[in-house]
């Protein structure tokens, strides 16, 4: 596997060196709003890719995925399941090993795999939303991105974390980062919470205990939201009879 590091000059050392021994971080790299709900593992890797830059003295360069489980200690599967997130992050790319195709704009030709997994993600984003994306697009706010599609591995995320609560408490909590200011882009960053970020593994809990701050609006609560469904339901019947 060839891997790309995005934006390679903000963690450079030294550009007027050729091999320079150490590279650049600031201290925030732990709070930084895409790296919320990482796991130690993804940090590690993350951690570990741009060692793997500094020391090739490029932004791209191939792993090695016996010297990956032996330094961090994991599966090969668990180490490509960390790159596709920093994928969806948009911290690296993974390009076609043994060769650097993306870096040039004559490319004329896509791999047997890539053109299977694109099959496999229209195949995907033509079915219907998971009940997750549902719940998301109806509570979120005008401003957070819209759910239109699901890749495979988006899907898989939201089924597996629809699976871990009731459908009335997902949309408290998405309820809860539609009224929380510093979802809504008022913070360092000027970030605004979508979908991806609701899916992640921890963030159910994190947005209910109030880590990201205080819903801003008076949220409903059981009973109320059991109320407002049956009342829909009844009006859903009353103008379906008339």
């Amino acid at each position: 596997m060839e891997i790309k590091i995005r934006n390679w000059q903000k963690y450079n050392g030294r550009r007027d060196v050729k091999a320079c021994t150490w590279f650049r971080v600031n201290h925030d790299l732990f709070d930084g709003i895409e790296m919320y709900g990482s796991s130690h593992t993804e940090f590690c890797v993350w951690l570990y890719l741009l060692c793997c830059a500094s020391k090739a003295s490029n932004d791209a360069f191939a792993v090695n995925f016996r010297h990956v489980q032996a330094i961090l200690g994991i599966e090969e599967s668990e180490f490509k399941s960390v790159i596709n997130k920093l994928v969806e992050l948009q911290y690296v790319l993974v390009l076609e090993t043994g060769t650097t195709r993306e870096r040039h704009a004559d490319v004329t030709q896509t791999s047997r795999h890539e053109r299977t997994n694109e099959r496999t993600n229209i195949e995907e984003e033509k079915k219907p939303l998971p009940v997750l994306a549902q719940i998301w697009n109806q509570h979120k706010a005008s401003i957070q991105p819209e759910v239109k599609s699901c890749s495979k591995t988006r899907r898989r995320n939201a089924e597996l974390r629809i699976k871990e609560h009731t459908v009335a408490e997902w949309e408290q909590c998405v309820r809860i980062i539609a009224s929380t200011d510093f979802c809504l882009g008022k913070n360092d960053r000027a970030w605004i919470a979508n979908f991806d970020f609701l899916i992640r593994e921890s963030t159910f809990e994190k947005v209910m205990e109030g880590k990201y701050g205080k819903a801003t609006v008076k949220l409903k609560t059981a009973q109320e939201q059991e109320y407002e469904k049956e009342m829909q339901r009844i009006r859903s019947l009353e103008n379906g009879t008339n």
